[in-house]
């Protein structure tokens, strides 16, 4: 009976969902959710999977060369079940992608020979354009489905109907203002059924995914919103903002103004004033001003096309002519060889990749000091995320700080906040999380 349906599991063949989605150019963060039964929050889980996937064109490929479900016994099932984000392996039927056939996603693209799709860091395609960042959502969907119905009934369904209620999810802020673009990705996800066929279980299963709602936003305001609340929508707590950095070397009469009180995530909200957010990803780095959760126009914010993917990819290519083994590495590849000294190429990968990133910390800090001459240095706090954050020179803080500092040494630089590594890939995510949570409640 493991493998079998019944009619008595109808209600887990007809799932209702809840879906945070945040798209990068290096991984995708997500949360899916279940309403519970009471009805008033929502319970689920939260994935961090590669944004990468290969597309499979041998009609006779064999799943058991990518990270099959083991299948004869029913505890390795179990396991398998349980971490089934390493094995994605599906074939998508959908009018909204621009090719539709059977993929491999995440982890198992990552680690097959096959050739690898994930988003050009070095081109100008948007993300609301791109079929990755909808391939690996709908994949996600259905196994997370699968396995619920698994986690409840012990078996394997053979069909799931899928209603996702909402979905929030972010655009990058130069994609976000393009006219049209937001229209557009809505109606990707919102026009008709998509159909997911799971590949590598002991038999086929077919899900159908139908979105009721998808609600876009900019990817600074939803940063914004996850500084202020954790995604239970309770205040962030002091110790959230333990890594702040203040410009020490300026007058005691002007040190208030420099030095905001920040009690807890409410302060942000009602007295921090504005705030300014970079955001440091794959592909690009994100400005946002912000007041509180209103997002504040000023003509320089926006988005530069350089990131750590982009500063890893030249890095790769520079440090490939000298070390010929290496001329296939990717940039992830390649940023883990950077930062893992037990590799005895480390110290060349990492000379290489210091030089990129002293161009994009080069290219930043122009911009954040273009921004905060604009704003007539009504900046209280720069706050520093992304996943790039992490990554960035040990000197970027004080470079960043001695360089708004320069510009009037009498009053000082506003303060400088790093968002501790645990949170800083992820806080978009958080935010749209937060939304989520506000917007079932509200609904």
């Amino acid at each position: 009976m493991m493998y079998e349906d019944t009619e008595a599991d109808s209600q887990l063949r007809n799932l209702h969902l809840l879906v945070a989605h945040d798209s990068g150019n290096g991984y995708s963060k997500d949360f899916i959710g279940y309403p519970n039964d009471s009805g008033d929050s929502i319970n689920g889980k939260r994935y961090l999977i590669p944004d990468v996937m290969a597309a499979i064109s041998d009609p006779n490929f064999d799943n058991t060369t990518s990270h099959p479900f083991p299948v004869n016994r029913h505890e390795e099932l179990v396991h398998s079940m349980n971490r089934f984000t390493k094995n994605m392996d599906v074939t998508i039927y959908s009018d909204s992608l621009n090719r539709q056939g059977r993929y491999l996603v995440g982890e198992a693209a990552v680690d097959s020979t096959m050739a690898k799709e994930e988003y050009n860091v070095n081109s100008m395609e948007g993300k609301a354009t791109s079929d990755i960042g909808l391939i690996n959502i709908l994949t996600l969907i259905a196994y997370s489905s699968v396995k619920k119905y698994f986690d409840a009934t012990d078996k394997l369904p053979k069909e799931i109907n899928v209603s996702v209620d909402n979905m929030v999810t972010a655009l990058p802020i130069s994609e976000y203002e393009i006219k049209g673009a937001q229209e557009k990705y809505v109606d990707r996800f919102t026009n008709g059924i998509h159909t997911i066929v799971i590949n590598n279980l002991p038999k086929p299963v077919r899900v159908n995914v139908a979105f009721q709602s998808v609600d876009i936003y900019s990817e600074g305001t939803v940063a914004q919103y996850a500084l202020i609340w954790d995604s239970t929508e309770h205040a962030r707590k002091k110790e959230f903002f333990n890594n702040i950095y203040y410009d020490d070397d300026i007058d005691d009469v002007y040190k208030k103004y420099n030095h905001p009180v920040i009690e807890n995530g409410i302060s942000v909200l009602k007295t921090l004033g504005r705030d300014l957010l970079i955001d440091i990803g794959d592909g690009s780095t994100e400005f946002s001003v912000m007041n509180g959760i209103d997002s504040v126009n000023n003509e320089y914010t926006g988005s530069i096309y350089q990131g750590i993917g982009t500063a890893a990819t030249l890095a790769a290519k520079s440090f490939a002519k000298t070390n010929s083994a290496y001329q296939d590495i990717n940039r992830h590849e390649f940023v883990d060889l950077a930062i893992n000294d037990d590799d005895a190429e480390h110290v060349d990968a990492k000379q290489a990749l210091d030089v990129q990133l002293e161009q994009l910390e080069a290219s930043i800090i122009n911009r954040v000091v273009t921004i905060y001459t604009k704003s007539k240095y009504k900046l209280n706090l720069i706050v520093i995320l992304g996943g790039g954050a992490n990554i960035m020179p040990d000197d970027f803080v004080p470079r960043l700080q001695t360089a708004l500092h320069n510009i009037r040494p009498k009053y000082g630089s506003p303060a400088i906040m790093v968002v501790d590594k645990k949170y800083a890939q992820i806080l978009n995510m958080e935010g749209l999380t937060t939304l989520l949570h506000v917007l079932y409640k509200n609904s």
